[in-house]
């Protein structure tokens, strides 16, 4: 029995059969896996409680590498403050889509689990109706892009960018997200940006983001 124990964020919840649920977790010792949760849409289930999604969990597996079983896990943080608050659950939801598009299956990176795990506490919080949404995704999109290889200069090349973009581009991927409040980007500026970071990552992708339509339709 191919037994583990991981540390993660659940991103994805995916009904399978009539009661279980297929869940993409990006841990951080294995990287993005997925797994089997049986029984898990039962209301009777132990596990359905602790498998919120975008929660943070410990979780145990066991069974076959290409889809271990779920067989216990317990909530480490629930940032239920992002279902109290439309802005916060869109942009929680749209990391979650960069995270699940953006990476490759088993192929664990520190820096991204943090990235995901901070920007998760700052959003649980934030008072993002009085800076920009697209403040708070872009900062995370443009550092998740950082530590995954790709730079400002990779978004130029593929879009010519002004240079008042690239000034606010380069300030949003070098500020932690405590810092994002203080900036105070021009509304224009911030939503230029915006489109930058997205056309530069569906470009990467070679697909649209479906969240960024949800994301423009709430501001």
């Amino acid at each position: 029995m191919n037994y583990q124990k991981l540390t993660g964020i659940v991103l994805k919840k995916q009904n399978y059969r009539e009661a279980d649920q297929i869940v993409t977790v990006w841990s951080l010792e294995q990287g993005k896996v997925r797994v089997m949760a049986r029984g898990l849409r039962l209301g009777k289930s132990k596990l359905s409680f602790s498998m919120q999604d975008l929660g943070l969990v410990e979780m145990e597996t066991a069974g076959r590498s290409a889809m271990p079983s779920l067989i216990s896990a317990k909530p480490l943080e629930s940032f239920n403050g992002l279902r109290e608050e439309l802005s916060r659950s869109v942009s929680a939801l749209y990391a979650a889509e960069l995270m699940l598009k953006m990476t490759a299956d088993e192929q664990p990176n520190d820096e991204a689990y943090i990235l995901m795990r901070d920007f998760l506490r700052f959003t649980n919080t934030a008072d993002l109706a009085s800076q920009s949404v697209f403040t708070a995704v872009d900062s995370f999109a443009l550092r998740l892009l950082r530590c995954l290889g790709f730079s400002i200069e990779h978004a130029q090349s593929a879009s010519a960018l002004p240079q008042r973009l690239k000034d606010s581009l380069t300030l949003l991927m070098e500020s932690e997200f405590s810092q994002l409040p203080a900036l105070a980007l021009d509304d224009r500026v911030a939503r230029e940006s915006h489109d930058v970071v997205r056309d530069f990552i569906e470009f990467i992708l070679e697909r649209k983001l479906k969240s960024d339509h949800f994301l423009a339709s709430i501001l």
